[in-house]
């Protein structure tokens, strides 16, 4: 029995439910090469009864092919169908099936137990510098729990390596998501993803090591009893790239990009089976970093001038273009004195080369503008003119900070610090554009300042993002990875 005919197998006996109509369309292309298993018609469809279901897994996994490969947008089918064939797979999300179709997906099965909970590894798949871990906890009882159970709290102890068996060094890799793996909420297999900060070896071993489960039942739905387990929970998996790498493909930025503060660039535009990502590179003077929510304003297109993506104006808007087709942003990280953004996009259609059609950049100012706390303080800045209003109780413990104002066109986060007469730091703050333009001119923002202090005198303005125009094209030509 093949790895696909067990994974099947095993989706029919945990799919214990009502009996689930196949389009007759698909059966219909199903029977141009199955031909010698004919089909029961029902009316629209054919019934798959709970009893003969093993004997229908060809057809599903035909139909599941045909819906992976986007013919759910050219056929009209029933949303239960729908459904039903996104629980045949523990991951719903086409990249991730694209990969396990091309052999790219390790099934495992590797559990580790400890006061009376289990974690159980389903799969793996490593590409690039990613991991992605498709998990399952269960109490005692054999009960799945909440899949964040795993990282939901703050006091959450867990660690995450590549170790390079030549060297035997291990280098930390870092949580990017956590989500639900077929979309069923609260309960079920989760889907955990990490990123490498630095290029993984071909031959490595991925070791995951938790030892906290936490999750507060209030915040289920349908409630559960708290989670608050610490044990030892870990898992030392080989993993080999070589077959992931033999269909990747990798482009560099044509330029790169000067400025006064620092030097911007295309990292690398990585075209890997289950998804492409985007790495740009800002490498500032004595390694200072923009700090700002996105550093870059650009375009992504394709060889024909097709628009893949666009991100203009999500300093003010708040929202990405073409939104569906970016499945997650990083963020920032501070990797070797380099600040690097990461974008994680869809499949890409096939194309020769890629344009980065590079608008504008968003570089932070450092201004270090003091202000003596007291209300209605106005201050001005090259950003505009703000009035400070109060340091009210906030919802969290912390203080709230009401600011009012505009920021002008072309600026963008503002970093706020805060601290006592002697100078102590007493917390920080920061403000978005839309919050001031979405507000009416008018902010409230949450601080790290505890609801009970009483010594913050002084705010300081430390630096606000400007934006600087570029406006230059940058080829990207994807190669064979090496």
């Amino acid at each position: 029995m093949t790895s696909m005919e067990k994974k099947l197998d095993q989706s029919f006996d945990e799919l214990e439910q009502e009996e689930i109509m196949v389009p007759a369309v698909f059966l219909q292309k199903m029977e141009e090469t199955l031909e010698n298993l004919p089909p029961k018609e029902t009316g629209n469809g054919v019934d798959l009864p709970k009893k003969k279901k093993r004997k229908w897994w060809v057809y599903a996994a035909s139909v599941a092919s045909f819906l992976v490969a986007g013919f759910v947008t050219t056929y009209s089918i029933s949303a239960d169908f729908k459904e039903y064939v996104k629980n045949l797979f523990p991951v719903n999300d086409s990249g991730y099936q694209k990969a396990q179709q091309e052999g790219l997906v390790e099934s495992l099965q590797l559990t580790a137990t400890d006061k009376g909970y289990t974690i159980e590894i389903k799969e793996l798949l490593v590409e690039g510098r990613r991991v992605s871990v498709v998990y399952e906890i269960k109490n005692e009882k054999g009960e799945s729990v909440p899949y964040s159970a795993l990282f939901s709290a703050v006091n959450t102890q867990w660690h995450a390596y590549i170790v390079d068996p030549q060297t035997k060094k291990e280098k930390e890799i870092w949580i990017n998501d956590i989500q639900n793996a077929n979309n069923r909420k609260g309960i079920g297999t989760g889907l955990l993803t990490l990123e490498s900060p630095t290029e993984i070896p071909d031959k490595a071993v991925f070791k995951l090591e938790v030892n906290h489960l936490w999750k507060e039942g209030n915040y289920v739905s349908p409630k559960i009893a708290d989670i608050d387990v610490r044990g030892t929970w870990n898992f030392s998996i080989p993993i080999d790239l070589t077959k992931a790498k033999a269909k990747q493909k990798t482009g560099m930025g044509s330029e790169r990009i000067q400025l006064s503060t620092g030097e911007f660039f295309v990292e690398s535009l990585e075209l890997l089976t289950s998804q492409t990502v985007l790495k740009t590179t800002f490498v500032g003077e004595g390694g200072e970093s923009p700090e700002t929510r996105e550093m870059a304003e650009y375009q992504l297109l394709d060889d024909k001038g097709n628009l893949l993506f666009s991100n203009e104006n999500w300093h003010i808007l708040q929202k990405y273009h073409n939104n569906d087709f970016l499945k997650s942003r990083v963020g920032g990280m501070h990797i070797d004195k380099k600040y690097v953004d990461t974008y994680e996009f869809a499949i890409f259609p096939p194309s020769s080369y890629f344009t980065y059609r590079l608008h504008a950049l968003w570089i932070k100012q450092m201004l270090d503008q003091k202000v003596l706390y007291q209300p209605n303080t106005h201050f001005q800045t090259e950003a505009g003119n703000f009035t400070v209003g109060s340091l009210q109780k906030g919802k969290h413990g912390t203080k709230e900070l009401v600011l009012q104002g505009e920021i002008k066109d072309g600026y963008g986060d503002m970093k706020f610090h805060f601290y006592d007469q002697n100078g102590k730091l007493t917390g920080y703050a920061e403000v978005m554009p839309m919050q001031l333009l979405h507000g009416n001119g008018k902010a409230v923002i949450s601080t790290s300042i505890p609801n009970n202090d009483t010594k913050t005198t002084t705010i300081m303005l430390d630096s606000i993002a400007k934006r600087i125009p570029i406006n230059k094209d940058i080829k990207i030509v994807p190669q064979p990875a090496k």
